[in-house]
């Protein structure tokens, strides 16, 4: 009796240990199989963010600016719209009556005691660079501000946005973007007009890299809201692990290397003047990584403005004079 007893007992551990081993490696199933669902989130979210940032999704120009399009001369310019290679381009240049907005910059200059041109006339290229999901028709306001001051506007659709026929951006660190960028800007440029890049945050970027080489008739370079290097902004974004995976996935999926995008490098280059100003309050690209491209820069005539208030979004809408400061940089040398 005794001995069938223990027998018996036996054979319930036992079963309640086999019951045991068989929830706990369900339960291991279970934690494996919600590790390989974050994993595969993570990994897919990575592959989107890694398509996303050399080529983000495209907005119309005419949703964006279609008061300027269709009645530019309410603005005092006149646009022209044309295409070079696969880089669709406006050129705005002053027409007409003068605006409002040309109005009032032209006031804050002459009273600073700037020299400006007549209205109408115009005595360099300037070439703006808008940024990441941007497009050239974003850029129609800045235009209308500087044309009226006598500046020429160059303004393309940068790669991956737009209707540009490149697919993607690779941030202005493609050397054929370069060299198609260049040579639309010389084919544009008129006998014995100066340059000037003008870039906001992707833009600046661009900026950054065709002043590299230094073109001779690059005079100047205005970067606004821009960053010292893209890997910066991206490691703010999604963390320092996620960064190197990110990487390596744009890398090797997109033929995008993340670190190539370093405008402190490039900037280290530059010999023009070079005009750099942030928002204090920017939370996509913050200050600090403006102050260090500024710091970067090689030229001996630099000028850094930290706009006061603004964000990446308003730093051109606020009440700093930054249009009236950067035009005072340019002419004053």
């Amino acid at each position: 009796y005794r001995s069938a007893t223990v027998s018996t007992d036996i054979c319930s551990m036992e079963s309640l240990f086999s019951l045991e081993e068989r929830y706990a490696n369900r339960g291991m199933i279970k934690v494996a199989l919600w590790c390989t669902i974050v994993v595969g989130v993570v990994f897919a979210l990575l592959c989107w963010l890694a398509h996303d940032l050399s080529a983000p999704k495209r907005v119309s120009a005419i949703e964006r600016r279609a008061s300027w399009l269709q009645t530019p001369a309410a603005h005092g310019v006149d646009i022209e719209e044309k295409w070079a290679g696969k880089t669709p381009y406006y050129i705005v240049h002053p027409s007409g009556a003068l605006s409002q907005r040309g109005r009032t910059l032209r006031d804050q200059l002459e009273q600073r005691g700037v020299e400006l041109p007549a209205f109408g006339q115009t005595d360099h290229l300037l070439v703006i660079c808008h940024g990441r999901k941007g497009n050239k028709a974003d850029m129609l306001p800045i235009a209308e501000r500087y044309a009226a001051v006598g500046y020429r506007c160059l303004i393309p659709d940068l790669p991956a946005h737009g209707e540009s026929r490149w697919v993607r951006s690779h941030f202005g660190t493609r050397p054929e973007v370069r060299a198609s960028l260049l040579a639309l800007i010389e084919a544009e440029r008129q006998a014995n007009e100066g340059v000037v890049l003008w870039g906001m945050s992707m833009g600046g970027s661009f900026v950054a890299q065709l002043a590299t080489g230094k073109p001779e008739a690059i005079e100047a370079v205005i970067v606004i809201n821009s960053f010292d290097e893209l890997e910066n902004v991206v490691r703010k974004k999604v963390g320092r692990s996620l960064t190197a995976v990110l990487n390596w996935l744009s890398t090797h999926l997109y033929g995008f290397d993340v670190k190539a995008a370093n405008s402190r490098q490039a900037m280290a280059q530059v010999d023009v003047p070079v005009f750099i100003a942030h928002g204090d309050q920017d939370s996509l690209i913050p200050i600090a990584y403006g102050r260090r491209l500024y710091e970067s820069v090689r030229s001996e005539r630099r000028q850094w403005v930290e706009v006061s208030g603004a964000d990446h979004y308003n730093v051109l809408i606020t009440e700093h004079e930054l249009y009236a400061d950067s035009v005072e940089f340019l002419r004053s040398e």
